[in-house]
């Protein structure tokens, strides 16, 4: 959830500070700081997306550990029934992962494009014409960077169904 949030955050930010490039600044950066604050807001609409989904896992993964009980208590019937209830909860999650997969894929190789474009960028900023947009594209990328970390390293420890 806290990933999620950052995302939506820093997304933010890079819009909001976008709108404060000097007028000066030698760089055309000012879209790049658009581009990368909707990505990354993409990116927070993706996570919230796997948390939905994962509540749903949860719920498949309950009906299998019920399941499991009522077969061993030799409740048949109601086994087959909570089994039935895991078989239609995992697949309908399996479904539901597959479209906020690919908009998570193709907004992290968007981003990370961006971020190459945008460090080239931040690279030959003229500080006194731009100010301090080098150092704030600089901070607000290791935010991302660790947020990004953070959040697969997280999800790499999630329950396949």
């Amino acid at each position: 959830l806290t990933t999620t949030a950052l995302y939506f955050v820093l997304g933010a930010v890079f819009v909001v500070y976008s709108y404060k490039v000097p007028e000066t600044c030698t760089v055309k950066i000012q879209p790049s700081f658009i581009q990368l604050g909707a990505l990354l807001i993409t990116l927070g609409i993706s996570s919230a997306c796997f948390l939905g989904v994962a509540q749903t896992m949860l719920s498949a993964l309950s009906h299998g550990a019920v399941a499991q009980k009522y077969r061993i208590e030799g409740r048949d019937d109601e086994a087959d029934s909570e089994e039935s209830d895991y078989d239609a909860q995992a697949d309908r999650a399996r479904t539901c992962l597959r479209a906020p997969t690919v908009l998570h894929t193709i907004a992290l190789a968007g981003t990370i494009l961006l971020w190459v474009h945008t460090a080239s960028l931040a690279l030959v900023a003229n500080r006194r014409h731009c100010g301090n947009v080098a150092n704030v594209f600089w901070f607000l990328t290791l935010l991302t960077g660790l947020n990004t970390c953070f959040n697969s390293v997280g999800g790499s420890q999630t329950v396949r169904v």
